[in-house]
């Protein structure tokens, strides 16, 4: 059991870029406080939860910035062109993100597991994501302990669609530049590790 679990950290962590700093903070100090609580808990307890309807500024499942437009665009070579595109930026649905957590084993692995549906909006589609997630409190010595978490989401692909003039160019709604000269979307998987040592005096 213990030589899956340090597999799967290292499969989890192998790449490591993420920042959803509200998820890592609070398991590290979950770790800490039932490492210094007698009390255990079994049941299976959310970490992170969010609803949100995303309009013209869009996120990634790490909850980084991940895209945004203006409620109105100007043309980038005509600053006397410009049109409404709010509508093409607001997304239809709500975007439900959720990660819940369970200790397993009597070892107590602390296991994360998460959901995030996404948004869908005319120009601009994010899909659907999971999380998943292995942490771990060990004891060095009587006064030290070591604090190790991982995670990793799979998902969430940004993809976005073009606006068209009457003659079928195609054309990046933000600005009316040219859709090949659009800036590049960053949809890299975002995964982390974190460590964290604790000496009591």
């Amino acid at each position: 059991m213990k030589n899956l679990c340090y597999g799967l950290i290292l499969l989890i962590a192998s790449q490591c870029a993420a920042s959803d700093f509200t998820q890592r903070s609070f398991i590290l100090n979950e770790l800490m406080h039932r490492n210094s609580s007698a009390a255990q808990i079994n049941d299976v307890f959310i970490s992170s939860f969010d609803i949100r309807h995303e309009k013209g500024v869009f996120l990634k499942n790490t909850g980084d910035f991940a895209f945004s437009a203006p409620a109105y665009a100007s043309s980038a070579y005509d600053g006397t062109i410009g049109y409404d595109i709010s509508k093409f930026y607001s997304a239809k649905n709500n975007r439900i993100s959720v990660i819940a957590n369970k200790y397993i084993g009597e070892d107590r692995w602390l296991v994360s597991f998460g959901i995030d549906n996404g948004s869908r909006s005319e120009k601009l589609d994010i899909s659907n994501s999971a999380f998943a997630g292995i942490s771990k409190a060990f004891t060095l010595n009587k006064n030290t302990y070591l604090y190790v978490s991982s995670g990793k989401w799979w998902g969430g692909k940004i993809t976005e669609r073009p606006c068209i003039d009457s003659y079928d160019r195609e054309y990046w709604c933000p600005n009316l530049t040219s859709w090949a000269d659009r800036p590049a979307t960053n949809t890299t998987k975002a995964g982390y590790i974190d460590m964290r040592f604790q000496y009591v005096f």
